[in-house]
């Protein structure tokens, strides 16, 4: 029986890469955890205060670096106007690096002069926040998953996902993995919604009720009326706007950079108990405000056709070209042409075009 290389692990074990600290990494062989015991988001971070606006985000990537070998990414906030343009910044590291280490290294360095606020970072205590429960109600849940389905529309197309990529980004590695297995050419989120939701409006308007998409009187002393799968539709719509899209869609916010944060993810708004007896004035109520406050996600205005912005005066760039070089180049006879700006001489007008 041949025996087996030496480069091959026994079963069971992985090969994995653990940080030491002073910039030093050592290969080792472990026994595999399962994932509810891995801590995958565990990081370190530290908090820089008051950062000149004449200090780059490439001088401060490379500061931070060679304070510590653990350096994994860094998040600048955005320029404060009342402060002098100053920002903050937010460093993270190996979740088992020598903070206090880094932070007198880093505490006597100066960048262009000013002289680094280093601190601790700590984490928001609460990253969970509570809507209310009102959100729960059978015909709050069917008007989100409309909401939600448009905003992903919106979202997918904008960012080109699904079958929305044009010719020009598809490089020729995407052409021979297509060629292999052809991408989906819709969300597999939003296939069969239609269906599920025309068949839950139809309920609606066998029981009795006149507008499927206005609240339900409740019954049983106006509780909330549950409907445990049309819930679970909707949580699994929220959930991929929160990861791919970075978009909390009970909070209507949209955390663009949070992918640079040391938890790579920010809060996320849930539903909670409802604070008030679901009468159907107050669910209308409800749907009325969050609706108006989820516009702010929506593309403001709707783009005109070509038509009407050209009544609108639009204005070609050729045209505008030709209309400044005819302005702008005369005539001086025997052929030749003068640019009206340098009054430089030119034997042709192709030539003065051309040096316009």
């Amino acid at each position: 029986m041949s025996e087996a290389p030496d480069d091959l692990e026994p079963a069971g074990l992985v090969q994995s890469t653990a940080y030491v600290g002073s910039g030093v990494f050592v290969s080792q062989t472990q026994n595999p955890k399962p994932l509810e015991e891995m801590n995958l988001h565990k990081v370190s971070a530290l908090f820089l205060h008051n950062i000149p606006p004449s200090v780059t985000r490439q001088e401060l990537e490379e500061m931070c670096s060679q304070a510590h070998g653990g350096f994994l990414r860094l998040h600048p906030t955005e320029p404060d106007p009342n402060n002098k343009y100053y920002r903050d910044c937010v460093v993270s590291y190996w979740y088992n690096a020598n903070l206090k280490k880094i932070m007198w290294k880093l505490r006597g360095t100066r960048l262009r002069g000013a002289l680094l606020m280093v601190m601790d970072h700590r984490e928001h205590v609460r990253r969970i926040e509570n809507v209310d429960g009102l959100a729960a109600d059978k015909s709050v849940v069917l008007r989100d998953i409309q909401l939600c389905k448009s905003l992903i529309e919106y979202l997918d197309k904008k960012e080109q996902l699904w079958g929305h990529a044009g010719p020009e980004e598809v490089g020729e590695a995407d052409v021979e993995i297509s060629r292999d297995k052809e991408p989906p050419k819709m969300n597999p989120l939003l296939i069969n919604l239609d269906e599920c939701l025309a068949y839950h409006l139809h309920q609606l308007i066998e029981g009795g009720q006149e507008d499927p998409t206005a609240p339900k009187k409740a019954e049983s002393g106006n509780k909330v009326d549950r409907d445990d799968n049309l819930t679970r539709v909707l949580d699994r719509l929220i959930l991929y706007l929160r990861i791919v899209h970075s978009v909390d869609y009970y909070g209507c916010k949209v955390y663009l950079t949070e992918d640079e944060q040391p938890r790579r993810i920010g809060p996320v708004s849930v539903r909670g108990e409802p604070s008030k007896i679901a009468n159907p004035k107050r669910l209308a109520k409800y749907i009325k405000l969050f609706e108006e406050r989820l516009k702010s996600l929506f593309p403001h205005q709707a783009r005109l056709a070509g038509e009407h912005v050209e009544l609108l005066g639009k204005r070609s760039a050729d045209s505008e070209v030709e209309k400044f070089i005819r302005t702008n180049v005369i005539s001086v006879g025997d052929g030749m042409s003068k640019c009206c700006l340098c009054y430089k001489r030119f034997t042709t007008f192709e030539f003065a075009s051309l040096h316009m």
